[in-house]
């Protein structure tokens, strides 16, 4: 068994420092833009984000101009208005070391969800489990409650506009109420294998073949169709003995109900394929794939600005 190590020497040039603009957009917040500049891939602290607090970020509204953006720290700029529906916005930054540099999206007009319904069924059941007292290990069975791990299947029906390209992205979370009138809300992992979001078969940054890690997906398969798109989530609860039922936390009791919020976001397209490249780059093997450029709109600089709106559905969970 041998092995052998080959150094290669860098032989490009370093590229100069870009002006990194970041912005998503969407009708119900104020319009925050994140400015920062890039480094050389080589330099020490690399991965480190330079950000840039003295820039002139100014925002534009179908060709005009509305304000200058007020810096609020750590590279983060702040408008004093929410968007429109339908808005084409454009946002320029720069300042004395970098050319101004420009970036444009749509502000786009949420679709609906028409219904939702849901399926579950016991995935498993156990005692709870604790270290032991001696040398923290190992796992041993509790009796004060069960863990009861749930699969959920879940269906949701929306009708895809004809005649232009929409893209999408389906995003869960898990809103818990407890008797002492608390809420905890929790972002909610869902698996799928609906050809909308593709296969693992990695066939370009931006193909349907690309699978979605971000759970984005384009309308090229449904184009004008009512759909029924579907998924699965798992959620895991605690049955307590009566003399253990606040041991889950002793401040806030287990929850008395317990919600999913699903949201359909209608994204642009500039947001679409930022994620297709991110979901790419994820999809890519080390060292025996060629790297993904991930996508970026931005002109003179690097960068993302998209935008997004949203449909949202509740439905109570047993």
């Amino acid at each position: 068994m041998l092995s052998c190590e080959n150094v290669i020497e860098f032989s490009g040039e370093a590229t100069k420092p870009l002006l990194v603009v970041n912005s998503f957009i969407t009708p119900d917040s104020l319009i925050k833009v994140h400015v920062s500049k890039s480094r050389f891939f080589l330099q020490a602290d690399s991965i480190r984000y330079q950000t840039v607090n003295n820039a002139t970020v100014n925002v534009w509204v179908n060709g005009t101009k509305i304000e200058k953006l007020s810096s609020i720290g750590q590279g983060y700029y702040l408008s004093s208005f929410k968007p429109q529906l339908g808005d084409i916005i454009k946002i320029t930054a720069g300042n004395a070391e970098f050319t101004e540099v420009s970036c444009y999206t749509e502000v786009i007009s949420p679709n609906p969800i028409l219904a939702a319904d849901t399926t579950n069924h016991i995935f498993n059941e156990e005692y709870m489990i604790q270290y032991s007292s001696t040398n923290n290990g190992p796992y041993i069975p509790d009796t004060i409650g069960v863990l009861k791990t749930e699969s959920f299947q879940v269906k949701i029906k929306f009708n895809d506009p004809a005649a232009t390209s929409n893209y999408y992205m389906l995003d869960l979370k898990t809103i818990s109420y407890f008797d002492n009138d608390s809420i905890s809300i929790t972002n909610t992992w869902l698996n799928s294998d609906d050809m909308v979001f593709g296969s693992n078969n990695n066939t370009g940054p931006f193909e349907t073949g690309t699978y979605s890690y971000n759970h984005e997906f384009s309308d090229e398969l449904i184009n004008g169709k009512e759909y029924n798109l579907k998924f699965t989530f798992r959620s895991q609860n605690y049955t307590y003995n009566e003399e253990h039922k606040n041991t889950w936390n002793k401040e806030q009791k287990a929850p008395v109900k317990q919600e999913l919020l699903i949201e359909l976001k209608s994204i642009s397209e500039s947001y679409f394929k930022y994620l297709r490249s991110l979901s790419a780059s994820t999809s890519t093997i080390e060292f025996f794939s060629e790297p993904v450029q991930i996508y970026s709109n931005v002109n003179g600089g690097i960068g993302i600005l998209g935008s997004y709106s949203r449909s949202v559905y509740k439905i109570n969970l047993k």
